[in-house]
C-alpha cells in the first residue's frame, strides 16, 4: 500500500485497528496538558501532516481515560502530537454505545452542530454500531448484538 500523508495512513490504520494519540496542548491561559485522544475524535482539525490546523474550527474530544476538553484551534498557543499507538480495536460496551448515543443527543439539543456536522455524526454512530455487531457476532456475543440492533 501507499499512502501520500500521515493522515492517510492513520485513517486506513484507523479502519481495522483502534489508533490512539498522544496529543499535548498549551493554551494562552493554561500550562501543557496531555490526552491520550482515539484518531477518528480529532482527526477532522488535522491536516494531512498531522498538525491542527489553526482555525475558527472547535477542537472537542474526550481522552480514554474520560477527560473532555474543548477550544477553538486559534486559541491554542502549541499543539503537537507526542506519539501514535495503535492497538487492536475491541468492541465498545452495551453501556459505552448507550452514552455515545445521549452525549450526542445533549450535543444536538444544545446547537452545538450544524446540520452538516449532524449528519456526519449519524454516520459515525451508524458506523460504530455496525462494527461493534460485527465484532460481537464474530466473537460469539449473539445475544448483544440482537440487543444493539434493536436501538
Amino acid at each position: 500500500m501507499k499512502f501520500r500523508n500521515y493522515k492517510q495512513l492513520l485513517t486506513e490504520l484507523n479502519k481495522t485497528k483502534q489508533v490512539i494519540l498522544t496529543v499535548s496542548l498549551w493554551t494562552h491561559s493554561s500550562k501543557r496538558m496531555v490526552f491520550n485522544v482515539p484518531f477518528e475524535q480529532v482527526k477532522n482539525c488535522l491536516d494531512r501532516d498531522m498538525i491542527f490546523e489553526c482555525s475558527d474550527k472547535v477542537l472537542k474530544f474526550t481522552s480514554i481515560d474520560g477527560k473532555e476538553f474543548k477550544s477553538r484551534l486559534n486559541r491554542l498557543r502549541i499543539s503537537k502530537i507526542d506519539s501514535v499507538e495503535v492497538v487492536e480495536r475491541r468492541p465498545m460496551s452495551f453501556g459505552e454505545i448507550e452514552e455515545l448515543v445521549k452525549s450526542i443527543r445533549n450535543d444536538v439539543k444544545q446547537d452545538a452542530y450544524n446540520p452538516e456536522e449532524i449528519l456526519l455524526l449519524c454516520d459515525k454512530v451508524s458506523e460504530v454500531l455496525e462494527e461493534n455487531l460485527t465484532l460481537w457476532c464474530q466473537n460469539g456475543g449473539l445475544q448483544k448484538a440482537l440487543k444493539i440492533a434493536q436501538i
